[in-house]
């Protein structure tokens, strides 16, 4: 997830692009003819500020003092990235610009409405985060067109290097939709697409820097984006059945009210209420689907949020259980491809965590305590250091807190669930914190994993009771290391049994990346203890490390898992030097 300040700073550079058009007469009609249908403001002025950088950097500064002297009036720790989303989301088309006073105040009273159009998070429409947005977007613009380098260097060069790229776009697009029929069916066909066609579609799916990745790193994630395209393709078709049922429901209470039959019509009204509200929610799903495969969480967290609140009126518990489900969606995203996704998903678990109480709503209170600290424990592995480090002391809190309502004797498999979360994050934290507090932060997680797998048994749960063992073994391993002597020989002999326990079940015939990952972690605790200071047979445990890497390499494909592949062979390599050193 960008910082902040570098979110920011690439929403001046999409306003500096947009000043840059306005600069040339006629320019606006040009780049409009190019864009048709098919781009957003946001996706026309990308990448196209190279040339300015300084003058980016001046106006970004300029920014952020904007910011600062309003200090007290705006959450200083949210703003610049609302500031930025709202500046993403409101950038107008050259379309839209064509018939406007290119003025700066009225392209900010343009981009403003289309902010209240699009819906968008409450915190945007406070009057201090519309009146920073006016601001800012107005000194930045009004700077830019009153500067003569800007307009007589800058810009053109800017507008050159746009419209060559939307000349090249909208050849690629109507040379794909002419071969394959649509720009869709060409995702039937992603290993026979040129690198141009894969960028066309990581525009159209938003996917961050589309333009500057390879054709591997672009293939893997249209895969992705085409598996999300074809199910929702396949919720929208279900629409027309959840309709004919609705028509039907209201074609039988008129039926029943020409009986005078009341109880039968309230019967059916309810029904119809019911199935209007489901179909509402559902609908909303697919519109925050379609904003997700275009990398839009904040429009996806707009809409769900508003679906929510839309059923407070009919009864008060819906919103906080529709705001769970749809704060996993957000989840999910931001755990597959980063973004905004994660920490839009832990916002809303906070508001349904602040409406409810652990005594009256438990089992919701808890199950939004745990899927908080989850989020913050994801968003903590993209984030360094202090930050990152308090994400993951917040995460631990809340699972603890998850911990109060989820007991061993009333909810025992979701008790083991939240230790092992808990066991995950504790052992996270451990491994940035150094001294006495990251060994007994280690010790923790270990006793968590171990109550886990009170619960989780290989009889009841072999799936999670290997995954735990897995787990206990890494939390060992690294104990380990930060124990001399026969003390930590012995940690590293009980994160080898329990990796061997996991094996049991993480067989190679039936779960071959996870026996393979295991394999690749035994490996690494035999190097470790040939080097550790209370080991006793270096040049055994070299070998029997070698054989457990080169097991792992018998699954890991350098052509469909060249991560894994990579890691292993580099710790082959220094397995290998470390017997040659012997």
């Amino acid at each position: 997830m960008p910082k902040p300040a570098d979110k920011l700073a690439h929403s001046i550079n999409l306003l500096v692009g947009l000043a840059s058009m306005i600069t040339a007469e006629g320019f606006l009609a040009k780049a409009a003819g190019f864009v048709s249908a098919y781009f957003s403001g946001k996706d026309v002025f990308a990448h196209t500020t190279g040339e300015a950088l300084s003058l980016t950097g001046s106006l970004h500064a300029k920014a952020l003092e904007t910011l600062a002297a309003h200090r007290g009036e705006i959450d200083q720790t949210d703003v610049p990235i609302l500031l930025a989303d709202m500046i993403a989301a409101s950038l107008p088309t050259p379309q839209e610009l064509l018939d406007q006073d290119l003025a700066p105040e009225t392209i900010v009273k343009l981009m403003l409405s289309k902010l209240t159009q699009a819906n968008s998070l409450p915190d945007y429409q406070t009057d201090n985060m519309k009146s920073v947005f006016k601001l800012v977007v107005t000194q930045t613009l009004t700077t830019l067109l009153n500067d003569k380098d800007f307009n007589q260097t800058l810009a053109p060069a800017i507008n050159k290097s746009i419209l060559t790229r939307l000349t090249d776009i909208t050849t690629v697009v109507a040379k794909m939709e002419q071969h394959y029929g649509s720009l869709a069916k060409s995702l039937d066909d992603l290993r026979d697409l040129t690198l141009s066609e894969l960028r066309i579609l990581g525009l159209r799916f938003g996917i961050p820097n589309a333009l500057d990745l390879d054709k591997p790193a672009l293939q893997a994630s249209i895969k992705d984006k085409a598996d999300e395209y074809h199910a929702l393709k396949s919720d929208v078709a279900l629409i027309n059945d959840s309709m004919r049922g609705l028509a039907n429901l209201k074609a039988a209470a008129n039926d029943a009210i020409d009986r005078l039959d009341f109880a039968e019509v309230e019967n059916l009204l309810k029904m119809v209420h019911t199935t209007e509200l489901e179909t509402a929610a559902k609908t909303a799903e697919l519109r925050a689907g379609n904003a997700l495969m275009r990398g839009r969480a904040t429009e996806a967290f707009d809409i769900l949020s508003a679906t929510a609140d839309s059923f407070a009126a009919i009864d008060p518990q819906p919103p906080l259980t529709l705001r769970n489900g749809f704060a996993k969606i957000l989840y999910q995203h931001g755990v597959r491809y980063g973004g905004d996704g994660l920490p839009l998903a832990a916002k809303m678990w906070r508001a349904i965590i602040a409406k409810i109480s652990a005594s009256r709503q438990s089992d919701l209170w808890a199950g939004a305590q745990n899927n908080l600290a989850s989020a913050l424990a994801q968003q903590a592995t993209r984030t360094g250091g202090a930050q990152g480090t308090d994400l993951l002391a917040k995460a631990v809190q809340a699972y603890r807190e998850a911990l109060t309502v989820r007991t061993k004797a009333d909810h025992p498999v979701d008790w083991a669930m939240t230790q092992n979360n808990l066991a995950n994050a504790l052992r996270n934290q451990a491994t940035r914190t150094g001294g006495t507090q990251g060994a007994d932060l280690m010790a923790e997680a270990v006793q968590a994993y171990r109550e886990a797998l009170t619960v989780y048994t290989k009889a009841d749960h072999p799936v999670h009771w290997a995954a735990t063992q897995n787990n206990l073994a890494v939390a060992l391993q690294e104990q380990a290391t930060r124990t001399g002597g026969a003390e930590g020989a012995e940690l590293l002999a009980e994160a080898v049994q329990a990796y061997r326990a996991a094996l049991t079940v993480r067989t190679k015939a039936d779960h071959p990346v996870d026996w393979a990952g295991t394999q690749h972690n035994i490996a690494i605790v035999y190097l470790v203890r040939a080097r550790h200071d209370g080991g006793d047979d270096p040049a055994g445990d070299l070998n029997r490390a070698l054989a457990h890497v080169d097991a792992a390499l018998s699954v890991y494909d350098p052509v469909h898992m060249p991560y894994d592949y990579e890691k292993a062979t580099t710790l082959r390599d220094v397995i290998l030097a470390a017997q040659a050193a012997l």
